[in-house]
């Protein structure tokens, strides 16, 4: 366990009451924290986020720099172990420590530099989806000892404001488009991407182009084989009236290198004002374009309702034929929160339904992946799921309460011949070959449901409240075909003010 000791020495210690809201930037932000609290209660009718870091770099900013160039360096910590009993008995530890940097009053250029050094014990359940690729969620690639997975990451960016209506964005963040806790565009699970973003504003109207990598690695015993994608996304974001936002998205994905040749970063995919459907069709549909829409609704200064609306393939007549297509890959979302149901005390409640095949591709290379893993919802497709969650603050005690449930359906034998059909639950597998053309029926497959519940109990020490000790309940049970899998695990931490859990309800 010697490498528990180590995550607590590279932690470096700010005065300023700021990097308290900057050590939150690098967890990418609960939808019902403080800061989204503060922002959505007041500005709810405003752009969606197109990263979750940027409100909460700019709150760290406006206190840091003073009008003249500053520089703020603190810990990123977060250490707790614990149990996990049930249907299997395993010790669980999580451990993520390193320091990050805020440059700020350098107008008109900011940036800011995270390190972490991250080591898990996983539960059972993440640890059978981490084995494979030896992937973890939120950091990606990872080296597996025993049971423990050992990773180093980097992330930062760097931003330039050009001029009054034009800002420029470069770096390795992870992504989160939405005001949901799930995203069904690119979720704040996924491992970060390196990009480079152009956003333009104007009024009551934003505009953005941003252009990513992505890895797609194959099972370990065939790493030789990896490889790396593109992505170009654009969207536009448009306030109509004081109450209601509205967000279009176009996204495309074309892998670096086929069989044939080396592609790159395609050149026709640069300008970010075209459409990129009528681009991949010419080329013989040849890449994945997705598209999707958000919507946001100011129903009253302390509710807000949301949507999401996502459309890989789209068939009106085969729709109207009600033969359930297997082409007809679409998902949805709908959410509530409501701020200050009593003060300090919010919720959300949300809902999201994704059709199979949905974000997969005739080249598996191509899906809406990056690691393997899903960069929309962390089920990925095939799937259904409600969530209510609720986080109370009063004085230096926090306390959050979850409760899920989904129902995903995966790929298995149903024709008895020995091999798993594909019934488009399995993002990392080609749609050339579905079971069936027609009868594609939401959870198909082998049907699992998952109850899951969470509730932390929270204490801020300090006089700036800038750690916090911790107790975390997770219990989760699994049911399918197959059987089912009961788990219960309680962690004790203690972490910097704002950074959040890692996932564990999937």
């Amino acid at each position: 366990m010697k490498w528990i000791f180590g995550l607590i020495l590279p932690a470096l210690f700010c005065s300023s009451n700021a990097f308290a809201q900057l050590v939150s930037t690098t967890n990418h932000g609960d939808p019902l924290s403080s800061h989204a609290v503060r922002t959505q209660s007041r500005f709810i009718f405003e752009h969606q986020h197109l990263t979750p870091s940027a409100p909460l770099l700019d709150s760290a900013m406006s206190k840091v720099h003073g009008g003249a160039l500053s520089l703020c360096t603190g810990p990123i910590l977060d250490v707790a172990g614990g149990v996990q009993t049930g249907s299997s008995v395993r010790g669980l530890a999580d451990g993520n420590a390193g320091a990050s940097i805020l440059l700020a009053g350098m107008r008109p250029v900011r940036a800011e530099i995270s390190y972490q050094y991250i080591a898990s014990a996983l539960p059972s359940h993440m640890l059978e989806q981490s084995v494979p690729y030896d992937v973890l969620w939120n950091v990606g690639n990872a080296k597996r000892n025993g049971d423990v997975f050992l990773s180093h990451n980097v992330v930062g960016q760097v931003g330039v404001r050009c001029g009054k209506y034009v800002a420029l964005d470069a770096g390795r963040q992870a992504h989160h488009i939405g005001d949901g806790y799930r995203s069904l565009i690119l979720g704040r699970q996924a491992a970060p991407l390196p990009f480079f973003r152009a956003t333009a504003q104007v009024h009551k109207v934003r505009f953005f182009a941003e252009w990513m990598r992505a890895a797609h690695p194959f099972p370990t015993a065939q790493k030789q084989d990896d490889r790396h994608k593109f992505m170009a996304m654009h969207g536009l974001s448009m306030n109509l009236g004081k109450r209601f936002n509205w967000s279009v998205y176009e996204m495309v994905v074309w892998q670096e290198r086929d069989t044939l040749n080396r592609r790159g970063l395609e050149l026709h995919y640069l300008n970010p004002i075209v459409f990129y459907r009528p681009l991949e069709y010419a080329q013989g549909s040849a890449d994945n374009v997705i598209l999707a829409s958000t919507m946001r609704y100011k129903a009253s200064p302390k509710v807000g309702l949301y949507a999401q609306i996502v459309l890989d393939e789209f068939k009106l007549s085969q729709l109207r034929r009600e033969l359930k297509w297997w082409a007809n890959k679409y998902g949805a979302q709908l959410g509530v929160k409501w701020h200050n149901v009593i003060p300090e005390l919010h919720m959300l409640w949300e809902g999201n339904v994704v059709r199979p095949f949905t974000y997969t591709h005739g080249s598996p290379v191509q899906s809406w992946t990056h690691w393997s893993q899903p960069l929309a919802h962390p089920l990925g497709a095939n799937f259904a799921e409600v969530l209510w969650r609720s986080v109370y603050q009063r004085g230096h005690w926090k306390y959050r309460a979850q409760l899920l449930y989904s129902a995903y359906g995966r790929d298995r034998d149903m024709n008895q011949d020995g091999f798993a059909d594909n019934l488009g639950g399995d993002l990392n597998r080609s749609y050339k070959n579905p079971f069936q053309q027609y009868g594609n029926a939401l959870l198909q497959g082998d049907k699992t449901n998952v109850f899951y519940q969470q509730l932390e109990v929270a204490r801020a020490i300090g006089a700036e409240k800038a750690f916090e000790i911790y107790v975390q309940q997770h219990y989760r049970h699994a049911s399918s075909q197959l059987g089912s899998n009961e788990q219960f695990w309680l962690l004790v931490g203690f972490r910097a003010a704002g950074m959040l859990s890692a996932l564990r309800d999937i």
